[in-house]
């Protein structure tokens, strides 16, 4: 596969990934009590590490000639499972005091770390197949997740959280 494209995918996914931790975090904001907006960060890192031990045992498995088509489907399933973690936190809402609660807030998580999850198998796939460049593919990762940062506040501004976040998962689908 064609170096270029590879490194702008990752450009894409990662300016995806920031924008959608950073807007988790106003949704979660909004749609539960104001601490848990801080669980984006724990969801991404989690997500993330999550990957690069599946990629690690499973890399033997995995054609290296057939490398893209993994990487695409791994951000298929990222943009998929965004929308599924979408309707999970909508369907599974916080009320103050109520027992359910801790089962709703394990649903949320879980659902919200898929995201992360498949987005750093593409990204661990890219670093592990094309390290003999890894310092332009790492000059890709960062300008993408920076630009997502510049771009998040104008973004919700002018759509809001929800909408920036079906977005993020449409630009993969």
């Amino acid at each position: 596969m064609n170096r270029t494209k590879v490194f702008f995918g990752i450009f894409l996914l990662t300016l995806s990934v920031l924008m959608l931790e950073l807007s988790l975090t106003r949704l979660f904001s909004a749609t539960m009590y104001y601490h848990f907006a801080f669980m984006a960060v724990s969801l991404a890192l989690f997500g993330s590490g999550a990957s690069g031990v599946f990629i690690y045992v499973i890399q033997n498995w995995l054609d290296k000639a057939k490398t893209g088509r993994w990487m695409s489907i791994f951000s298929i399933l990222y943009a998929l499972s965004l929308i599924f973690a979408l309707y999970v936190i909508f369907e599974n809402p916080l009320v103050p005091g109520g027992s359910e609660n801790y089962s709703r807030l394990v649903k949320i998580y879980g659902a919200t770390s898929l995201p992360f999850f498949f987005a750093g198998c593409a990204v661990t796939l890219a670093i592990t197949r094309y390290a003999s460049d890894i310092s332009r593919l790492y000059l890709f990762d960062l300008a993408g997740a920076a630009l997502g940062c510049l771009l998040l506040i104008p973004f919700l501004n002018t759509f809001g959280a929800i909408n920036v976040l079906i977005g993020v998962g449409g630009n993969f689908v």
